[in-house]
């Protein structure tokens, strides 16, 4: 964008400098290591927002908390985590398109 810019101004020294900037740094695979980053970043999300879930709905109940507690001294907090896992991942199917408004 900035060398189009400076090209739009006639700044650039090189002409048709921003061809050059235009290629994909991947290349070829540029769509894949695009598509890898989003599902990776969404597979280190899903776990990260259940976990906070699971600990502030865990709070507000005074219930045993913490991952650092083993399942058997704290079932409520692991139902919890896993039933906002299965919720996030199931959104997934649902179709919701969240740029549309709800009619």
């Amino acid at each position: 964008m900035t060398l189009a810019a400076l090209d739009f101004f006639q700044l650039c020294p090189v002409r048709g400098a921003p061809f050059y900037g235009s290629a994909p740094l991947g290349g070829q695979f540029a769509f894949f290591l695009f598509s890898l980053g989003i599902i990776g970043t969404g597979l280190l999300a899903l776990p990260v927002l259940a976990g906070s879930a699971a600990y502030g709905i865990s709070e507000a109940m005074r219930w045993r908390n913490g991952l650092d507690v083993k399942a058997r001294r704290a079932p409520k907090v692991y139902a919890v985590l896993a039933v906002v896992m299965i919720a996030g991942m199931a959104l997934n199917f649902v179709h919701l398109d969240p740029s549309q408004p709800v009619q």
